[in-house]
């Protein structure tokens, strides 16, 4: 397929090193998405930017992972005496993340503990765009250190389209100690299937690239 100046916008065949390949261009002959083989025989794709510059690929080495963007992990601390201490009777927030949606679910992970003869208790409020909160989840917190996956949870509103707040609260219910807690990371993904996940890491058959 060609655009009025020539330049084909869209292309299935042999490369130049002959192996097969696909790519999209926009109007002007500028790549939007292309297939590759690296020098050793890997396939891969990667995605461009206007300017060119490639903004999603994937890993032809690793064969199953992203190689572009790079995306920072954050870290955070988890020994007991240095997670934020609450005393109250009533919920504090101690985390809380704001954020446009992207996918439909969020998953968390909280770090608690009570000090001794001390019982506290968590939640997580999700608040939509609108201003409307719910709580997600309740627990019990004791003396032993927890750490627990949480969700996922159903991300509110359209995506892009205002901002979804996340609250990670906790209180002490008894005793005179401190509850110590933070959340180590929060993640949207894509919503839980009632199927088993397929196999990412051995490339079917019908992997673009290979032939």
């Amino acid at each position: 397929m060609l655009d009025p100046d020539d330049p084909e916008l869209v292309y299935f065949g042999p490369a130049p090193d002959g192996r097969q390949m696909i790519r999209f261009r926009r109007q002007g002959g500028g790549d939007i998405l292309a297939t590759y083989t690296t020098t050793d025989g890997r396939p891969g794709w990667a995605l461009s930017a206007n300017s060119g510059d490639v903004v999603v690929a994937d890993d032809p080495a690793a064969g199953n992972a992203l190689a572009r963007p790079w995306i920072p992990v954050p870290t955070t601390p988890v020994r007991p005496q240095d997670l934020p201490a609450v005393t109250a009777a009533g919920f504090e927030t101690v985390v809380e993340a704001r954020f446009a949606k992207t996918h439909a679910v969020i998953e968390l992970s909280t770090l608690d503990t009570a000090e001794s003869e001390t019982a506290g208790e968590g939640r997580v409020v999700i608040t939509d765009p609108a201003g409307h909160a719910e709580v997600v989840d309740i627990w019990a917190v004791g003396e032993q250190l927890a750490n627990r996956r949480r969700g996922p949870f159903p991300v509110p509103g359209r995506p892009y389209e205002g901002t979804v707040s996340v609250t990670v609260l906790w209180r002490r219910t008894t005793g005179r100690g401190q509850i110590r807690s933070t959340a180590l990371g929060l993640i949207q993904r894509e919503s839980p299937s009632d199927q088993p996940e397929r196999d990412l890491s051995t490339p079917s058959s019908t992997t673009p690239g290979r032939r």
